[in-house]
């Protein structure tokens, strides 16, 4: 029988060799960092979660609307809660959230961690711009965000809305007006804010029960008509005439701007 040949041993060349050895080299470095790495993250994520330097002592309340003791109140009422808990973990979003639920009247809440052991606490209220004489009275903001009652002086510096649907209920869960007239109604506050009327001449009454001819009542009492068609121009041509030194309020009954020519009606 024949023999079978032997085969030959293949000689790796030496620059295999090398990389080879740097590969393993390499990968026993990486691993050697991975651990590290591990190992510092348990510490430090023990030291973050267990370390009394990060335990709670003081909560701060900021806030334009409410008054020094409602600030100090709630302040001091969120300390006894989270006092000596861990700031890594409490559920900041949690805070936020129960703080929306209290104050629905509030526009943003922002809730915070300063480390190393203080809760942060930001809120910005809503404010009225005007309100409703419906079933009740809603007092209302920009948006036409339905905000709780406000008190009788309040709605006295307040112009009232009329004409419009309100077609709100606590029991549904909306909190806010979206009908077409009150639409039409905040964009004629929102102009006469810009404008400069509302400050300089003062709004008590706005009827938007037709938005073609809307009706609106200065603090003195003289009554303006105005169209929701091209209000931002109309408006400002009644700034114009408003600003006119020939023209005595205390004897004038309207100022009608809906048409290229303004009429001005006499007492």
């Amino acid at each position: 029988m024949k023999r079978h040949g032997s085969f030959k041993k293949i000689k790796i060349p030496d620059f295999i060799r090398s990389f080879k050895e740097m590969l393993v080299q390499k990968a026993a470095g990486l691993s050697v960092i991975i651990i590290f790495l591990i190992v510092l993250f348990v510490l430090g994520k023990a030291f973050l979660y267990r370390s009394d330097y990060f335990f709670v002592r003081t909560v701060e309340v900021r806030s334009a609307f409410l008054d020094k003791q409602s600030v100090s109140a709630l302040a001091n009422q969120l300390l006894a809660s989270y006092r000596g808990r861990n700031i890594f973990k409490i559920s900041l979003p949690y805070i936020g959230e129960s703080l929306r639920r209290i104050y629905p009247d509030a526009r943003e809440v922002t809730v915070n961690a300063m480390l190393p052991d203080k809760i942060f606490v930001s809120m910005k209220f809503r404010k009225p711009v005007a309100y409703i004489k419906a079933n009740r009275i809603y007092t209302i903001d920009e948006e036409a965000f339905v905000l709780p009652a406000a008190a009788n002086a309040q709605l006295t510096n307040l112009p009232m809305v009329e004409g419009v649907d309100v077609g709100y209920s606590q029991a549904s869960g909306k909190r806010s007006i979206s009908s077409k007239n009150m639409k039409v109604a905040m964009e004629l506050l929102k102009e006469l804010r810009e404008l400069g009327i509302m400050a300089r001449y003062g709004v008590s009454r706005i009827n938007v029960r037709n938005v073609e001819n809307i009706e609106f009542y200065l603090r003195s009492g003289v009554e303006i008509r105005i169209s929701a068609d091209g209000m931002r121009d109309r408006l400002e041509l009644l700034g114009k005439t408003l600003r006119d030194s020939r023209l005595l309020l205390d004897r004038i009954k309207y100022i009608d701007v809906r048409f290229k020519d303004v009429t001005i009606g006499p007492k």
